[in-house]
């Protein structure tokens, strides 16, 4: 099923309520309020720092997983969020008891264990994903309508810039470092980037499965349950 039609088919209206798990600066609540309301949690002072501005945001919840919320969600997006639970079924457990009955979760995730290096430590990451494995998690507690692999243009290239840092995290020589690697590039070469990921966000909007990708994604429907307390 297409994206597009994954939402339109959960009912989600203008009136909906969404929240975005650690929304970090807000870059995605301009889209997220496409959809209606939109809340954002998040526990780093940066990020709280520059939501407390941000015009498409309702409430603030400045706290991290699994402390429970007292509502309910349509929507809940999880963008490179479950990559960075020690516990990934708690997270799901958590984003199952807080979507309404019928709502959706939006996730993404940094894909295949085998790129995983010294950047993912210092990003905090406790695993990258295949898709069968994060439909497998998320699985367990919802219902998945689409899933598949995006930033497949790119793949290649920050594959192959991944390998020295790799190949230190594996020897054990970064385990304490912190290394993250620069996301700076030439104007020019960001358009193209640019470019290259609108015309898969395009394709993977008309139903297209990519083959490979940096990333995973998974679109999954709540089966209803309690909520948390």
């Amino acid at each position: 099923m297409r994206t597009r039609e994954c939402i339109r088919d959960s009912r989600v209206g203008r009136t909906a309520g969404t929240v975005d798990l650690g929304a970090g600066i807000g870059l995605n609540l301009e889209v997220l309020r496409a959809f209606g309301v939109v809340d954002a949690l998040e526990s780093n002072p940066i990020g709280l720092a520059q939501l407390a501005g941000n015009p498409h945001v309702r409430d603030v919840f400045a706290h991290a997983l699994p402390r429970p919320l007292e509502r309910r969600y349509d929507v809940i997006g999880a963008f490179d969020v479950i990559e960075h639970l020690a516990d990934d079924d708690e997270g799901v457990a958590w984003i199952d008891a807080h979507l309404k009955p019928g709502g959706l979760l939006v996730a993404t995730v940094p894909a295949y264990e085998w790129v995983f290096s010294a950047h993912d430590v210092a990003l905090g990451h406790f695993r990258r994903y295949t898709e069968s494995r994060l439909r497998r998690v998320v699985g367990e507690r919802l219902r998945v309508r689409q899933s598949g692999y995006f930033v497949t243009g790119l793949f290649p290239l920050a594959a192959l810039s991944r390998v020295p840092s790799v190949l230190r995290h594996r020897i054990g020589a970064a385990r304490q470092a912190s290394e993250k690697q620069s996301a700076k590039v030439p104007g020019v070469t960001a358009g193209l980037f640019a470019g290259m990921l609108a015309v898969e966000a395009w394709l993977v909007g008309q139903g297209v499965d990519l083959p490979f990708g940096l990333s995973v994604y998974c679109v999954a429907e709540s089966r209803g349950g309690a909520m948390a307390s």
